[in-house]
């Protein structure tokens, strides 16, 4: 499949003499780049994912394989709108899934509570 100088100017709103008008719309169009489509793919299917999870846990975790995969894919073929996204997105993802670690954590004075009450918590010597 082959698209016109002028259908690829249009679509990429960008003039062939710039390398990366027509000839990286055939370039996707004969399936050349299989992994940025695949990474593509991948991406979308992860943020898909981040819909379906029960947990906020389980959303960040996936949330953060997602930013990880768009990065790449934006990466790859310069959609630097979607780079800076997912670049801010990430880390935010990240600072998120460390505060929902730190408040699933058991508090140390509960801990020496128990202990203080005749508990079995192990100690660290």
């Amino acid at each position: 499949m082959t698209i016109s100088p002028l259908a690829g100017e249009i679509i990429s709103g960008r003039s062939s003499s710039d390398g990366l008008g027509v000839d990286a719309l055939n370039a996707l169009a004969s399936g050349d780049d299989l992994f940025q489509t695949t990474l593509g793919y991948l991406a979308c299917v992860l943020v898909l994912g981040t819909f379906s999870m029960a947990s906020m846990r389980g959303l960040r975790m996936l949330a953060i394989a997602s930013n990880v995969a768009f990065i790449g894919y934006a990466w790859s073929l310069g959609l630097w709108p979607i780079l800076m996204l997912h670049a801010i997105l990430l880390p935010l993802n990240g600072i998120r899934l460390i505060q929902i670690e730190m408040a699933n954590r058991t508090p140390i004075s509960k801990i020496v509570r128990w202990e203080c009450a005749g508990g079995s918590v192990g100690r660290v010597r």
